[in-house]
């Protein structure tokens, strides 16, 4: 049964991950009518790639917490399947506020080492990285 929630989580990430990033690429360089790529284009494709996981991470998270709720009100009362229901809402959560701590460990960690948000000259903050033409 485990396998089948998987395996529908998989679909449904696949499915679902070009309406989250709007079919945009990661990087906007290098192709007809773009500017050449530069070290720039490599920080905002890291942006792009972080912003990507965790949007997909508040997917999941929806996802699990719908299974969960399904799995605690279909339990009908049974000891196992409640416990269930109820580790898999707090796995899910878990695993969500791990994900964004880490975006919050990283942000403070390059702000302070840098003395500031602006890390880079005319590029902003290291999460809002826009590159000059």
């Amino acid at each position: 049964m485990k396998k089948n929630y998987k395996l529908f989580l998989l679909i449904f990430i696949f499915i679902i991950s070009p309406f989250i990033i709007q079919a945009a690429g990661l990087v906007p360089c290098g192709g007809d009518g773009e500017p050449s790529c530069g070290l720039c284009h490599l920080f905002v494709m890291i942006r792009s790639v972080i912003v990507f996981l965790t949007g997909i991470a508040a997917v999941v998270l929806a996802i699990m917490l719908i299974v969960g709720g399904i799995m605690f009100v279909t339990a009908h009362g049974n000891p196992e399947w409640v416990t269930k229901a109820r580790k898999t809402i707090t796995g899910a959560i878990i695993g969500f506020l791990i994900v964004i701590m880490s975006w919050i460990i990283v942000n403070s960690v390059i702000t302070f080492a840098t003395g500031s948000e602006n890390i880079f000259q005319n590029m902003g903050p290291w999460h809002k990285i826009q590159c000059n033409p």
